[in-house]
């Protein structure tokens, strides 16, 4: 593995790490697999760096939010692009990456969900389109689980529990209703209602919830989510 980092404190960690560090992205040139994982704002002098230099057997990957197949195709004046939306639980091998590369050959497709699947899952999609949706499901939802977790916690704070016993409940509980989804393959709406006693807590509760509008929330985020993404494609 050769990481291209001009951050020198990134760099040193990258070392610490065992890898190989350069700081100019021509180094890229020299791997059959070239992973861009740049902000958008770095995009375009990495672009300009690159254009035109990319040896046509070179599958690029991009991870870069924002940036649809047919742009880096453009900015690079190369085609073999596989466009990838993951997500921060890669960081643990729970990731969940969304990708489409719709001229690469089935050899090159494998190649890459092999590298993709080495930290989580995988799941391929056959249009940028998609691979914008998922940017507001998966790519993002981490974030969204955050914060209900955030508030759940604090719920249980503010009714006695300690904050590290209401981060406890909070975190397992999260974790078991999705382990639970995924094993039994249920529909969610019975597992919610194995839940729900008629007239009772969980009612009381989900009640709320409705009322507050949840489902309309979530809706409104993901759609905030999906147009931001769709702005800075158009933005670079």
């Amino acid at each position: 593995l050769l990481v291209v980092e001009v951050d020198s404190t990134r760099a040193q960690y990258w070392r610490q790490k065992g890898l190989t560090v350069a700081d100019n992205p021509l180094a890229a040139l020299e791997a059959p697999l070239v992973v861009l994982a740049v902000k958008p704002y770095v995009w375009p002098q990495v672009a300009a760096t690159l254009k035109g230099r990319l040896a046509d057997e070179q599958v690029v990957i991009s991870i870069i939010a924002g940036q649809s197949t047919d742009s880096l195709q453009r900015a690079l004046a190369h085609r073999q692009i596989a466009r990838v939306m993951p997500n921060l639980p890669a960081q643990v091998g729970k990731g969940m990456s969304v990708w489409t590369g719709e001229e690469l050959s089935l050899e090159d497709r494998a190649a890459v969900e092999k590298l993709l699947e080495s930290v989580g899952r995988a799941l391929y999609v056959n249009s940028d389109h998609l691979v914008e949706v998922a940017t507001a499901i998966s790519g993002s939802g981490p974030a969204y689980q955050y914060l209900f977790m955030e508030a759940l916690i604090e719920a249980g704070v503010r009714l006695g529990l300690t904050w590290d016993e209401a981060r406890s409940l909070t975190l397992y509980m999260c974790q078991g209703a999705v382990d639970l989804a995924i094993e039994s393959g249920s529909p969610l709406s019975l597992l919610r209602q194995q839940v729900t006693t008629p007239g009772g807590t969980t009612a009381a509760a989900l009640y709320a919830l409705e009322e507050g509008g949840l489902r309309a929330t979530l809706s409104r985020a993901a759609q905030a989510c999906y147009q931001r993404s769709r702005e800075l494609g158009a933005d670079h």
